[in-house]
């Protein structure tokens, strides 16, 4: 199969004094330590940044060279949704699943990555989002034929617009990783 996921990393961390996707946790930055977690996987990476992308894309062409592409979101001002249709724009339609993440993701385990990969191979479920304790978490992965409804996403949303309206081919993996569900938003305010 042939899958991509998005980061999308455009954001404008209305909610922290600096942006939190910067913060250093032990030798790595968050938006490093997140991208990381899906790198030697058999996803193609794709991150769109936004806001300080001139401070965000060094670090990460530094840290993984090749491995991803960047992704310019112009538009980030106006919302996730223009993060997520720049993110597929550069992708293209050519792969099976689309998987997206935020880029203040950085507790998801790699071993669910591996896990969540493993079920859309032998499952190919239409819409996937994996489970902590009964909460829904990150990356969710759709399947191709949900291209167009992600094309009429416009604002602060994203794939839970369309979650909401396909919820009868959703499908959710129970995973042991907290991680999934945490964010650092959640993390700083602690």
């Amino acid at each position: 199969m042939n899958n991509c996921l998005i980061i999308t990393a455009a954001g404008m961390s209305k909610r922290q004094k600096r942006n939190k996707l910067l913060i250093r946790q032990c030798h790595e930055t968050v938006i490093e330590k997140t991208v990381s977690t899906f790198t030697n996987t058999d996803l193609n990476i794709y991150v769109a940044l936004g806001h300080q992308s001139g401070e965000i894309q060094p670090v990460l062409a530094h840290r993984f060279g090749n491995e991803i592409q960047i992704v310019d979101n112009r538009n980030y001002q106006s919302g996730i949704a223009s993060s997520i249709k720049a993110g597929l724009a550069a992708a293209g339609d050519d792969y099976d699943y689309y998987g997206f993440c935020n880029g203040d993701k950085p507790f998801i385990n790699k071993k669910s990555i591996i896990q969540i990969l493993k079920y859309l191979d032998e499952n190919k479920p239409e819409i996937l989002i994996p489970l902590y304790q009964e909460k829904s978490g990150h990356p969710t992965f759709f399947s191709k034929i949900y291209l167009s409804h992600f094309g009429k996403l416009r604002g602060d949303v994203g794939g839970k617009v369309i979650i909401d309206k396909f919820p009868d081919s959703v499908t959710y993996l129970p995973v042991d990783d907290e991680g999934i569900i945490l964010d650092m938003d959640a993390h700083l305010t602690k």
